[in-house]
């Protein structure tokens, strides 16, 4: 980052909750991180980060490469292995669109991880969720 800090270090921090700036911050009503959309019976959380403007995806378990192929190739997503997510920047001229893309390939992460498992898919997509 043009500070000098890592991606992982930001990351960690975001996801902590904590201003890597280290100063204080102006209570707002929007959180500089906020979990958009998760499926918790198969471990999958989409975070939209505000403060560093990206999407993060994290897994409770490491997903099949059925499932992490096509977010690096098809939808460019990075995986930050220090905080075992993955990334990918929000789009600042499409950021509505970069949001929903973002939730529409957690919600299919989730669906492909329920078929490996034997789990009924879910059914209807709603921004959100």
């Amino acid at each position: 980052l043009a500070d000098g800090r890592h991606l992982s270090q930001t990351l960690r921090l975001a996801w902590a909750g904590e201003n890597p700036d280290a100063q204080p911050v102006p209570k707002s009503k929007w959180a500089s991180r906020f979990g958009s959309w998760s499926d918790y019976e198969v471990g999958v959380h989409l975070i939209e980060d505000r403060q560093n403007r990206l999407m993060t995806t994290k897994f409770d378990e490491k997903p099949s490469e059925a499932v992490r192929k096509p977010m690096k190739e098809e939808h460019g997503y990075r995986f930050e292995p220090e905080d075992q997510l993955w990334y990918k920047r929000i789009n600042q001229a499409k950021p509505r669109q970069s949001r929903q893309e973002a939730e529409e390939l957690a919600f299919q992460a989730a669906n492909m991880i329920r078929q490996e498992k034997g789990l009924e898919p879910k059914q209807a997509y709603a921004q959100g969720m």
